[in-house]
């Protein structure tokens, strides 16, 4: 079970990473698009760490499809979860990224023929529960806000992206199935820039941009640092085993909130008066007991 402290990083890494994004998205930039690009484009320079440690190849022409479908939702997920940082609390958004692992089972057991146990399934289905209750404004009466609707949308295609990134790597090795995605994506949003809207757009942003370049490289390392360990732990165990873990991750955010929003209030976007305190701590443990279902039965 070594494997879950490295399925650990994915979670850990992200969380300082969902704060960083709620900032850049909420207070620096009007316009996502440009965010979009500036984060593919950032992102790509940390591919010669991998060249440290490992040798990607050429892939085969059988992996291409899986690989531009991946690169394709390197960017397509980034607009809706960027909206939804801009809705609501950091910690909250990031536990809704677990109700797209509702689509794990079911596009693992068709694409790469991974079957659940009924614990399984249940232990889903408590993180799914929990992470929905997050998501209800108290105003609301039981009505979904706007942030589940976006978080839906991004964690369905991220979960597709999982899939797809086993799939790549039962055919070849993690660093070229992990390379090629981050390269094709960054040569998407450069394509993107014929479109007179969105170049205009990034060189609107981009003085600001430059002038943030060390928080964007920040965030991009974890981000970067986050990929990296969650792709290589799918590379050899269950996708549906590694993807539980990653539901820790708004426990950290709002770890992270508790000890660091005294000092850094303009950047955590958390509440964290006792009433919020107990509801997201007692759905928190809810889901850590799903996660528990998920790895620990039948294991």
């Amino acid at each position: 079970m070594s494997w879950i402290l490295l399925a650990l990083l994915n979670p850990l890494l992200h969380g300082w990473a969902n704060i960083i994004d709620a900032y850049l998205s909420s207070r620096l930039f009007t316009k996502l698009t440009a965010l979009t690009f500036f984060t593919a484009f950032t992102n790509v320079l940390f591919l010669p760490v991998v060249f440290l440690f490992a040798r990607p190849e050429l892939p085969s022409l059988n992996l291409l499809p899986a690989i531009i479908a991946i690169s394709c939702i390197e960017v397509l997920y980034l607009y809706p979860y960027y909206k939804a940082l801009q809705r609501g609390d950091t910690s909250i958004i990031a536990s809704l990224f677990a109700v797209g692992k509702v689509f794990v089972p079911i596009f693992a057991y068709f694409i790469v023929g991974e079957v659940l146990t009924v614990t399984q399934y249940l232990g889903f289905f408590v993180i799914i529960a929990c992470s929905a209750l997050l998501s209800f404004e108290r105003s609301a009466k039981f009505k979904m806000n706007a942030s589940f609707y976006y978080m839906l949308i991004c964690s369905a295609l991220l979960s597709i992206e999982v899939v797809l990134y086993k799939y790549i790597f039962n055919d070849t090795n993690w660093s070229t199935g992990f390379v090629w995605p981050v390269i094709f994506s960054f040569m998407l949003v450069v394509l993107l820039l014929l479109i007179p809207t969105y170049r205009r757009d990034v060189v609107t942003h981009m003085s600001v941009f430059r002038k943030n370049f060390r928080l964007f490289a920040l965030e991009e390392f974890l981000t970067f640092g986050g990929v990296a360990a969650s792709t290589y732990v799918v590379s050899f165990i269950p996708v549906t085993l590694e993807q539980s873990i990653g539901s820790f991750q708004p426990i950290f955010i709002l770890a992270y909130a508790l000890l660091f929003k005294r000092f850094f209030p303009n950047v955590f976007r958390e509440e964290i008066n006792t009433q919020s305190l107990i509801k997201k701590g007692f759905l928190f443990l809810l889901m850590i007991i799903g996660v528990l279902l998920v790895v620990g039965i039948g294991n």
